[in-house]
């Protein structure tokens, strides 16, 4: 009797043992599901962020708030996206993480109509549009636009070694009916391109050999002067960051970029020549 009463005990105490067991299985399978859900649509954007194919063009992934093309949806990023991505919060892991870096920041401080960014294979271009970053007739960054450079700084500096060029461009605007005087035109855009440099030369210590910067005055448009939005288009400042050892030109590329604002056509599909 006693033996009978021993099996009967030790069968439950394996049944539970038992039970344990599939309900951490179960939990594991769970998790392994939720680990592998994915929202579609961010997946989507994240893939064209990233695509290598010249025939896409680059309006598709451009951050813009006119004509209604405004590309905000999954934007800004958590900081569980940025560690599912690679990124910190101080700056993206690699070049192409930077048009990321840049966008999100853009759509979480509200700047789609002061910022626009675009991303082709082997390079970045970024446009601050207006008043951004100066005063009408000054060269001094203003504490807004420091803010902006300082975190696209950090961006640059986590990458600085695969870039080739950050080249930064300085644009003015005309106002009808008042000549603008070319030496102080060309001297305030290059001065303005030049607080640019030298702010990523002096305090983000970005290596000064791949910085660059240019002044065109008034002489690139890319609006209308005869209109207060077209001529807050055109007072702009310009950075073209290329990619390192990817045998693109930066001048060549410059060209293109000025050539898809001004409306011309462009054949993406062309092979660039260094």
């Amino acid at each position: 009797m006693k033996k009978k009463k021993a099996e009967e005990i030790n069968t439950g105490e394996w049944l539970n043992t038992y039970a344990d067991m599939i309900t951490l299985v179960l939990c594991f399978f769970v998790l392994l599901y939720s680990m592998s859900t994915v929202d579609a649509e961010k997946w989507q954007m994240i893939i064209r962020a990233f695509s290598n194919d010249k025939t896409e063009k680059l309006e598709q992934i451009v951050i813009k708030d006119d004509d209604n093309q405004t590309e905000t949806e999954g934007y800004p990023l958590n900081k569980g996206q940025f560690d599912a991505l690679g990124m910190t919060l101080d700056g993206p892991a690699d070049f192409d993480m930077l048009y990321l870096y840049v966008k999100n920041y853009i759509q979480e401080e509200g700047l789609q109509d002061k910022i626009e960014v675009e991303k082709d294979d082997g390079y970045i271009f970024i446009r601050f549009k207006d008043n951004l970053f100066f005063n009408p007739d000054s060269s001094q960054l203003k504490k807004d636009g420091i803010k902006i450079l300082e975190y696209l700084g950090k961006g640059l500096k986590n990458v600085e070694g695969q870039i080739q060029t950050i080249r930064i461009d300085g644009h003015t605007a005309e106002l009808p009916g008042i000549t603008n005087y070319p030496v102080s035109d060309r001297k305030l855009s290059s001065d303005r391109a030049n607080s640019v440099l030298m702010y990523f030369e002096d305090t983000t210590k970005i290596n000064p050999a791949i910085l660059v910067s240019t002044g065109y005055g008034k002489n690139r448009p890319v609006a209308d002067n005869s209109t207060a939005e077209g001529r807050a288009k055109n007072r702009r400042v310009e950075i073209l960051i290329v990619k390192k050892d990817d045998g693109t030109s930066d001048t060549v590329l410059s060209e293109m970029l000025q050539q898809y604002f001004s409306g011309e056509a462009l054949d993406f599909n062309a092979k660039f020549e260094p």
